[in-house]
């Protein structure tokens, strides 16, 4: 399992998606950063979870991520909660029966009994930057569900100098006058239920 180290902020409803994207870019910029991807996608995610959502008690995510070009499927499972997260992703061609995914991604044997908990569409408009010593991705999530539509700011350390990528994300924050959010999408997927 690979760490995964983010700072997240929530994206008020006034904003404008382009002009927040082009404001972060420019600011990175000025701070030294090249932009060396731009993306935009869009893809569903199925939640799984036992019965009693233990997964989103214990701050763990189980999910299955479609709408890649190549047609391939990602299922993900991430422990922890925001400051120690760890990610462990399984790539594959085909649906992996319900059945059989705790043992195809290794979940711990409280996990082994899991079914659909909530399902949504996300569209993601990314961008890699890269300065001398540090590489990270900012993306624009928004997220779609029958309880609730949110945006989140997600800037996520990649290599180098973890530093530089801290200032840099707290920094966007400040400058773009975004609050921090510390919890987790699946909860706010959720919308609060137990």
């Amino acid at each position: 399992m690979e760490q995964e180290i983010e700072i997240t902020y929530n994206v008020p409803d006034n904003y404008e998606s382009d002009c927040l994207m082009n404001a972060v870019r420019s600011f990175s910029q000025l701070r030294g950063f090249t932009v060396t991807d731009e993306t935009k996608s869009e893809r569903r995610i199925t939640y799984f979870d036992t019965t009693d959502l233990s997964a989103h008690s214990n701050g763990d995510t189980i999910r299955k991520v479609t709408g890649f070009e190549d047609g391939r499927i990602r299922y993900d499972f991430k422990t922890g909660r925001n400051e120690t997260r760890k990610e462990h992703n399984l790539w594959s061609q085909e649906d992996i029966p319900l059945g059989n995914l705790p043992i195809a991604l290794h979940l711990p044997v409280a996990y082994s009994t899991i079914s659909e908990s909530a399902r949504i569409s996300a569209n993601y408009h990314k961008l890699h930057l890269q300065s001398a010593h540090t590489e990270l991705e900012i993306s624009l999530d928004e997220i779609a569900n029958s309880n609730e539509t949110f945006r989140e700011l997600e800037i996520e350390f990649k290599s180098g100098d973890v530093n530089h990528w801290w200032h840099l994300a707290n920094d966007v924050g400040s400058f773009a006058r975004l609050q921090e959010v510390r919890i987790q999408k699946y909860s706010r997927i959720l919308g609060g239920r137990k």
